[in-house]
């Protein structure tokens, strides 16, 4: 393990590194932040995959976005190394693989990164990189391990979220008051089932709420908004695949509620500071929970956020292969009824059937218990 003690470099030009999903790209900007703030005169680059560069549009701390194909060729994978050898002063990898780290250590005249927690494989990465941090198998959430660096440099962090932002909003805002639905993520195995929308729509619906439903513009999620459409008895406003990402945060910004699965979306509409209820599945909220907007200090986000926070979380997840600690759901079962005032509009979604099925009354779909995680944050003013 390389000598851990904090740079003291003021860098001039600087390259972040972010090559995941789009959930990724954005909960990189509070380092990005970060380390703006510290070095005011930096000129601050990001490489992303071309599919995340609308997720930083207008964010004032970027110089430039280096987009990537998603699968690059060897030949354009050597054309961009060529292009960037040495051209920053810094260079931060934020993710552990290999790809990012030869990144990092060719852009960088230094480079820092994360490297797996495995010495087998991170021997080559600790000797390529100028600092390292383990990014370990119980690791945070992931805006608090991207703010690990700022240690490494010795710097102040910032916790905030930048949604992209846009110069004019869409010609056609919906009418309010309204709520946003975003019904189809990335990956399948996050998606819920099609009873419980429609449950939630129609008791939005009755409750004077317009109903907007955004997504991708990719054909089979386009046929499955369509699909759902047919299914309900009132209209609703489809703008799947018709906003930018920074258009989308502006719609997002002015609803009165937000709710999505564990999306790079949803992910968007907690940063906007709408109330957002999140809908997660297998994944595991502690790490990778919508980030509350308002959150300020390092103590841990359940306490210091709570009182301001904007988002609920969900969980449909088999209790037997869960991977949050124990403490974690012990919270979320003691209390996820009590806090039933607090979200008492989208609570009344759910039909006696609907409730039979998640919360697992008369053995209705054990598999798939239903609870309010409060470990993170906790929704706490009811739509307005």
């Amino acid at each position: 393990m390389q000598n851990q003690k904090p740079l003291n470099i003021h860098p001039k030009r600087i390259l972040v590194i972010t090559l995941r999903y789009l959930g990724d790209t954005l909960l990189a900007t509070p380092l990005i932040s970060s380390l703006k703030q510290a070095y005011a005169d930096a000129e601050i680059d990001v490489l992303l995959p071309a599919a995340n560069a609308g997720m930083l549009e207008g964010n004032p701390d970027i110089r430039k976005l280096i987009p990537l194909p998603s699968k690059p060729s060897l030949g354009q994978f050597l054309k961009l190394l060529f292009g960037i050898c040495r051209s920053y002063d810094l260079a931060i990898s934020s993710q552990a693989g290999d790809r990012p780290t030869l990144i990092a250590r060719t852009a960088g005249k230094t480079a820092i990164g994360f490297v797996p927690d495995d010495p087998g494989k991170a021997w080559w990465k600790n000797r390529l990189l100028d600092r390292s941090l383990v990014f370990g198998v119980d690791y945070d959430h992931a805006v608090l391990e991207n703010l690990r660096f700022c240690d490494v440099l010795n710097i102040e962090p910032c916790y905030r979220l930048k949604p992209p932002q846009c110069a004019a909003p869409p010609a056609q805002m919906p009418a309010n008051p309204y709520v946003v639905l975003h019904i189809m993520p990335q990956w399948r195995y996050k998606q819920w089932h099609r009873d419980g929308w429609l449950g939630v729509m129609s008791f939005l619906n009755r409750s004077g709420y317009q109903l907007v439903l955004t997504g991708s513009g990719q054909p089979a999620e386009l046929e499955s908004l369509r699909e759902l459409e047919r299914q309900l008895a009132f209209p609703v406003t489809n703008m799947a695949g018709q906003l930018s990402l920074a258009q989308l945060a502006a719609v997002i910004g002015q609803a009165a509620l937000f709710i999505g699965p564990d999306t790079g979306i949803t992910h968007l509409a907690a940063a906007t500071g709408t109330e957002t209820i999140a809908l997660y599945g297998p994944t595991d909220p502690k790490k990778w929970a919508p980030w509350p907007c308002r959150y300020v200090g390092r103590t841990s986000h359940s306490l210091r956020s709570a009182a301001n926070a904007s988002v609920t979380f969900i969980c449909y997840r088999d209790f037997r292969t869960a991977t949050a600690s124990p403490v974690n759901w012990r919270v979320a079962t003691g209390t996820g009824i009590a806090t039933a005032n607090a979200w008492i509009g989208c609570r009344r979604a759910w039909s006696s059937r609907l409730s039979a099925k998640f919360y697992g009354r008369d053995n209705y779909a054990p598999r798939r218990q239903f609870c309010i995680v409060t470990g993170l944050a906790i929704f706490s003013r009811p739509i307005r």
